[in-house]
Order: structure tokens, then C-alpha cells, then sequence
């Protein structure tokens, strides 16, 4: 098997994968934003994970 083949899956090289697959999640983020879900996110540093809501506002989870 060539190198060329190892870096296609499906047809697509690895860069348009990763491109349609980050495209992809921005899409799904977005959406849930405009149906009121919160996103999970971490913030690297304070080190603490918080919720994102669609007016920008942070709530950040406590640990139990």
C-alpha cells in the first residue's frame, strides 16, 4: 500500500477531514446555542470547566 493511500479515508485526504470534521462541530455548537443548550467548555487558565450560555454569560461548575 503507498503512503498516498494511507492518508485518504473515504477519498478525502486527512486535511479536508479534519476541516469538514471541525466545521462540523461548529455547526453542532452553534445550533445548540440557538436552542438554549449550554456548552461545555474549560477554561485553561483558571483550570476549571464552566458552562457557556448563548448571552456570553459563564457559569462555572463545582466539582461535588
Amino acid at each position: 500500500m503507498s503512503d498516498k493511500n494511507d492518508e485518504r479515508m473515504f477519498g478525502l485526504e486527512d486535511e479536508e477531514l479534519d476541516r469538514r470534521f471541525a466545521a462540523a462541530v461548529r455547526r453542532a455548537n452553534e445550533k445548540k446555542l440557538i436552542l438554549g443548550v449550554p456548552l461545555p467548555k474549560y477554561d485553561a487558565r483558571t483550570k476549571r470547566a464552566y458552562l457557556l450560555y448563548a448571552d456570553g454569560h459563564k457559569e462555572y461548575v463545582v466539582a461535588s
